[in-house]
């Protein structure tokens, strides 16, 4: 392809729910917690290889079917509240990770480590809030910090992120370092590096939620503040209503002083100057 010497129209479509073809036998229960298993979605569980995608919201029964006869809808950003057992205060910043499609634990309660996200606020023991973006840093920090996690062809850094790991002999020691210029060239420095970007990047999210609690706080103050204004327009309306009303008064009152007089005058009671 050329590039553009002119305007392009381009497609796109927003983020945040994505259809995914479901696995063959299989039935995925809407808000269930979903997985994707070499490419397919499955009824989300603590299996090696597997990554978490998001939850269903809706159902999606392709038991009598092959790979991809289906797709489920799934949400992949929003915050969603989590069931689980033994949480806490204190877990609040931790992650959380899958135990089936409708559970999940601390990193103490599962063995394959398939990330849902982390916990943002705790509701009770058994119920926490969890950011599922966060899972998705995980997961690219994870296939080069660990490549025996990594889901590949030879199991190795280099084949499972071929895009990344671009190098001149193809192994993921010359490869890392390169892209993520480490202190020593080795891929136990990039690893480093990137679990350092990963935290950095963390940090900066948190800033960011901050940011926007401000503002969402200045937005609800704004909005206080509009109430008010409209609260002293509408008594500054009530006070011009009264005030005309006074001034309807003022002149029927001269009106009848004046036919008074006017009366006093025939009579003869009250003659002029």
């Amino acid at each position: 392809m050329a590039a553009l010497t002119e305007n392009a129209l381009i497609e796109y479509r927003k983020t945040g729910r994505v259809a995914i073809p479901v696995k063959g036998g299989v039935e995925i229960f809407k808000g269930a917690h979903v997985n994707v298993r070499a490419g397919y979605a499955v009824p989300a569980a603590d299996t090696a290889g597997d990554e978490y995608a998001g939850f269903a919201e809706e159902p999606a029964d392709n038991t009598d079917g092959s790979d991809g006869d289906m797709t489920v809808l799934v949400n992949t950003t929003d915050e969603l509240l989590c069931t689980g057992v033994g949480f806490a205060q204190t877990d609040v910043g931790q992650d959380v990770f899958i135990e089936d499609d409708a559970t999940v634990a601390l990193a103490a309660g599962v063995t394959n480590l398939v990330k849902v996200g982390q916990i943002t606020e705790f509701k009770s023991t058994t119920e926490v809030w969890v950011d599922q973006r966060r899972a998705r840093l995980f997961v690219v920090a994870q296939e080069v910090a660990d490549p025996a996690a990594a889901t590949s062809t030879n199991n190795t850094a280099a084949t499972a992120v071929p895009g990344a790991l671009t190098s001149t002999d193809g192994t993921a020691a010359a490869a890392v370092p390169g892209a993520l210029t480490s202190t020593d060239g080795t891929a136990a420095a990039a690893a480093a590096d990137l679990a350092a970007l990963a935290a950095e990047a963390e940090k900066i999210g948190d800033d960011v939620r901050d940011v926007h609690a401000a503002m969402l706080l200045a937005q609800a103050e704004t909005e206080k503040i509009g109430d008010d204004v409209r609260a002293i327009h509408a008594a500054d309306l009530l006070a011009q209503a009264e005030a005309e009303k006074i001034g309807d008064d003022v002149r029927a009152l001269r009106t009848t002083l004046a036919a008074v007089v006017t009366a006093l005058k025939a009579q003869g009671v009250l003659i002029d100057p």
